[in-house]
């Protein structure tokens, strides 16, 4: 036994280390059908597997370090091919949401005035009423409907002092819009003024409708 462990190494030595592992499998092979012949034992054959030289080791090493790499490479494309196709498909759904949008532009061109009164506070009704206490502080624009009107609010947010008063420029009705356009009026000069800060609003109702309102 140790003479064929002997001639196993004799046989292995003079390999280089650029063979391929096939060399190495073929003279295990024979190996293992000369102890079949002289009815030895097979373990011998794992005696010989233990005593390839180092460079079988490392051609061994290289290769299977090349195959990981390759299956990384692989994922890797795969991960970029799936990022791609997300960005597509974003990409694909914002220009028809915007081409969407574009469809339904609002007409400013007038048609006719629209009627319009301007609603006292203690006509306001009480829901609405509540929305303008919690929104007055900031810039705001709303609308209200009940049974029988549509209210259209408009606020200015919080003013250092009193004196302040909402112009309305125009109310008028487009093909599929109510135009809604007011200015904010300061203290006049010279004017007697409350010191406290003001929290101008306006409130006007028209006929219940179903365009939307566009403030200018």
């Amino acid at each position: 036994m140790a003479g064929i462990a002997l001639a196993m190494a004799g046989m292995l030595a003079p390999l280089r280390a650029t063979r391929s592992e096939s060399v190495f499998s073929k003279i295990l092979f024979h190996f293992h059908i000369l102890h079949n012949k002289k009815g030895v034992s097979p373990s011998p054959l794992k005696l010989g597997i233990n005593m390839l030289p180092p460079a079988y080791n490392s051609i061994r090493a290289k290769m299977l370090c090349s195959n990981a790499q390759k299956l990384e490479a692989g994922m890797q494309t795969k991960r970029k091919i799936r990022r791609c196709g997300a960005w597509v498909t974003g990409f694909i759904i914002t220009v028809l949401f915007c081409a969407g949008c574009s469809v339904e532009q609002t007409n400013r061109t007038k048609i006719s005035d629209l009627d319009y009164t301007i609603v006292a506070e203690n006509e306001i009704p009480e829901e609405l009423l509540a929305d303008i206490e919690e929104k007055k502080a900031a810039d705001f624009k709303m609308t209200y409907k009940d049974d029988a009107f549509l209210y259209i609010v408009r606020g200015y947010g919080e003013q250092e002092t009193g004196g302040y008063s909402i112009c309305m420029q125009e109310v008028y009705l487009t093909s599929n819009a109510i135009i809604f356009d007011t200015e904010l009026i300061g203290p006049r000069k010279g004017e007697t003024i409350s010191k406290s800060p003001s929290y101008p609003y306006i409130v006007v109702k028209v006929e219940l409708r179903d365009e939307n309102v566009v403030f200018e």
